[in-house]
């Protein structure tokens, strides 16, 4: 159980969510699964294991980035 447990690093997620700006920005928002599959790719490029994001990870990053997203 890993709730409380951020998987990201804060410098992660801030680049992450610059990409969904960035992105949408540019007529291409991107959908939720999308923006798990790109926050899979961090974590495992960091990680180098097959550790996923959890099923409510996308909700607990949208509440971490409210300010901005």
């Amino acid at each position: 159980f890993n709730a409380g447990k951020q998987l990201l690093t804060v410098a992660e997620e801030t680049m992450l969510a610059q990409l969904i700006l960035e992105s949408a920005s540019q007529g291409f928002p991107l959908a939720h699964n999308e923006i798990e599959q790109f926050a899979n790719a961090i974590l495992q490029a960091r990680a180098g294991a097959e550790e996923t994001v959890g099923k409510s990870w996308y909700f607990c990053f949208l509440d971490r980035h409210h300010d901005i997203l």
